[in-house]
């Protein structure tokens, strides 16, 4: 659903936190079918633990502050005609998509039982609190107030030199603006690089930051 580009971006970004020693956890908010965060936990080099957020259920509704485009999305969702990436149906349609995220990760030979992947449901507000140090997390969660939430529980717990790939930022108007929001008075604490996703990395000294 991300695309190649985004995909090989999530897993360089996986392999320069283990060259680098980055320690701390994985995490995904927004894991729908669940391949993104099989491509994270593939791409580790060394034992690190992967944690995927997400309702597993369906995402909940936009507000005001994600403009109107957003809201024109969610209408789409809720009566029943958004479609999929290429044709496909729309994966919030699915019943039972915790199953389906544990069945694909089986079928990739990493049974999450022996795998250190820990699926966590539930809305972010409630769910999402790091239980360690996070040397990488993907924020894929579209609106918001979740975006909003996702930068204030990971964001302090991210270790130096870790990494936050934002996926939304360039697409969905609420993901930009909470971005900005939150980091309007952090900027020199970290380094903002644009790729196909924002990738936003907590300073180090001047020889440890990622080269691109």
């Amino acid at each position: 659903m991300l695309g190649l580009q985004a995909l090989l971006e999530l897993s360089e970004a996986v392999v320069w936190a283990d060259q680098r020693q980055v320690p701390g956890i994985i995490i995904e908010a927004g894991s729908a079918r669940g391949g993104s965060g099989l491509v994270l936990a593939a791409s580790r080099q060394q034992a690190r633990a992967v944690y995927l957020y997400d309702t597993f259920e369906g995402i909940p509704p936009p507000t005001e502050a994600d403009g109107q485009q957003a809201l024109r999305r969610f209408e789409e969702i809720r009566s029943g005609r958004a479609g999929g990436i290429r044709k496909q149906a729309y994966y919030g349609y699915e019943c039972n998509l915790l199953d389906r995220v544990r069945q694909s990760f089986a079928e990739y030979g990493m049974p999450i039982e022996n795998s250190q992947i820990f699926l966590v449901p539930g809305l972010y507000q409630e769910a999402l609190y790091p239980p360690d140090q996070v040397a990488l997390a993907h924020l894929d969660c579209d609106w918001y107030e979740s975006v909003k939430v996702c930068l204030e529980r990971v964001v302090p717990r991210l270790a130096p030199g870790g990494r936050i790939v934002i996926d939304d930022y360039d697409y969905w108007v609420g993901c930009k603006r909470a971005v900005d929001e939150y980091f309007v008075n952090k900027r020199d604490e970290f380094e903002f690089v644009k790729r196909r996703c924002l990738h936003v990395i907590r300073q180090l000294d001047a020889d440890a930051l990622p080269h691109h």
